[in-house]
């Protein structure tokens, strides 16, 4: 008996939206910092009199936060997707479909090299998802 269903499937609308979320964000991070003056100096002219201001628009680290969190959204997509992967391949947990979707399991491979290639991928995912805003330093004299 069958108490209740594993989180990749009773846990969707929690993993995606949170994951949309993320997309979300990023997008609008994207879009404000393309439509910024990053420029240094910035120079702006008013009532015929110039001013040039010195800053620090061009630092990335707002991009690099966004994309590092978005890398998290999307390593825990492909997470939970390769986990149903496995559900939908595996039948003992599959509900009498055959081994791997294949005719002929023992045979005929199936969907096996797909699950493998997804865990591969998830296990890579993982360590790409390190944040690489972690590692940011001065450089250029400290300019």
């Amino acid at each position: 008996i069958r108490v209740q269903d594993a989180y990749t499937l009773r846990c969707i609308p929690q993993i995606h939206g949170a994951s949309f979320q993320v997309f979300n964000y990023v997008k609008q991070q994207l879009e404000f910092e393309m439509n910024a003056a990053n420029d240094n100096p910035l120079i702006f002219e008013e009532a015929n009199e110039t001013f040039v201001i010195s800053g620090g628009n061009f630092h990335g680290q707002p991009i690099a936060f966004a994309l590092d969190h978005l890398k998290l959204g999307v390593s825990e997509l492909a997470n939970v997707s390769e986990r149903r992967l496995e559900r939908l391949v595996n039948p003992q947990l599959n509900g009498d479909l055959p081994a791997f979707l294949s005719p002929e399991p023992g045979l005929q491979s199936g969907a096996m090299i797909m699950q493998y290639a997804a865990a591969s991928l998830v296990s890579e995912n993982k360590t790409l998802a390190h944040p690489a805003s972690v590692d940011s330093i001065t450089s250029s004299a400290n300019q």
